[in-house]
C-alpha cells in the first residue's frame, strides 16, 4: 500500500511540475512590448480580405492589394496567419508616413523566401526616401536611409521562417537574423519623406513597385531602440509585440 501511494505521489508531483512549466512558458510568451510600439500588423484577422488591422494604438490599418494568400504564420499554431506575396502586384499599404522624424527605431518581422527574388530593389517593409528595407539584390539585404545604410549577405532563399530586425540607436544601425547580429554600421537618426509606410511592395525603394516574392508575418515598428535581449526574445517567440491571451495558439 505504501509503495502504491509513493508511486501515485510521484505521478502527481510530475504532473504538477509539467503544468507549472506549461503555465510558466505561456506566461512568458504572453508578455508584450507595448512601450513605443507605433505599428503592429500580425495579419491574423482575415475578416476583411481587403484590410489588415494595425493592432497598435496608432490604428493605421493596412490595405491589402492584389490577391495575396493567407498562409500559416511563423508560430505554426492555429489562428496564426501570414501574408504570401506573389512578387507581381501584392502588397499591404498604409496611409501614414510612419517613419518620419524618429531618432531611434526598431523594425521587426518574420519572413519566408523559398525562391530567390527575381530581380533587384525588392521591398520588404519601409517608406520610400526615408527608411527602405529589403533585398537590394537576390543575395543582399539592405537597410537604407538618407542618414546612412548597411548591406548584409542574406538569402538567396529561406526555407524556414526567419526573424529579422533592425535597431537604430545612438551607436548606429544594427541588423539581426534569428536574434543574432549579422551587421552593424554607423549613422542613422531622424529622416522623413512624403511617402507612406508599405509592406511587400507598392513602393519601398521607389515610388512604386519593388514587389516581394515570399511571405511576411508579424510586422512591428517601435519609435524606440529595443535591446539585444528583447530582439532575441522576439526571435525565440518568448515575447511578442503585444501580449497574447493564447500565445501558444493551439
Amino acid at each position: 500500500m505504501t509503495k502504491k501511494l509513493t508511486v501515485a505521489r510521484r505521478f502527481i508531483a510530475a504532473g504538477i511540475v509539467s503544468l507549472m512549466a506549461i503555465i510558466g512558458t505561456a506566461s512568458l510568451n504572453a508578455q508584450g512590448l507595448e512601450e513605443g510600439l507605433i505599428g503592429y500588423w500580425p495579419f491574423d484577422d482575415q475578416s476583411n480580405p481587403e484590410s489588415t488591422p494595425d493592432m497598435s494604438e496608432g490604428g493605421n490599418h493596412g490595405t491589402v492589394n492584389g490577391e495575396p494568400e493567407f498562409v500559416t504564420g511563423a508560430t505554426g499554431g492555429g489562428g496564426d496567419n501570414a501574408i504570401q506575396f506573389d512578387g507581381a502586384d501584392d502588397s499591404v499599404t498604409t496611409e501614414v508616413s510612419l517613419l518620419n522624424d524618429l531618432e531611434e527605431l526598431t523594425l521587426s518581422f518574420w519572413m519566408l523566401m523559398p525562391e530567390p527574388q527575381p530581380g533587384n530593389r525588392v521591398g520588404l517593409i519601409g517608406q520610400n526616401d526615408a527608411v527602405e528595407y529589403g533585398m537590394i539584390n537576390p543575395t543582399t539585404m539592405q537597410y537604407w536611409t538618407p542618414a546612412g545604410n548597411i548591406n548584409v549577405d542574406f538569402g538567396p532563399t529561406l526555407e524556414e521562417w526567419t526573424h529579422v530586425a533592425v535597431i537604430v540607436n545612438a551607436e548606429g544601425m544594427h541588423v539581426y537574423a534569428n536574434g543574432e547580429q549579422i551587421g552593424t554600421a554607423g549613422g542613422g537618426g531622424a529622416v522623413n519623406s512624403a511617402f507612406n509606410f508599405n509592406m511587400g511592395g507598392s513602393g519601398i525603394y521607389d515610388g512604386t513597385g519593388n514587389w516581394f516574392l515570399g511571405s511576411i508575418d508579424d510586422v512591428a515598428v517601435w519609435n524606440i531602440a529595443l535591446s539585444e535581449d528583447q530582439i532575441a526574445a522576439l526571435a525565440a517567440q518568448q515575447i511578442f509585440p503585444l501580449a497574447r491571451n493564447n500565445p501558444l495558439r493551439v
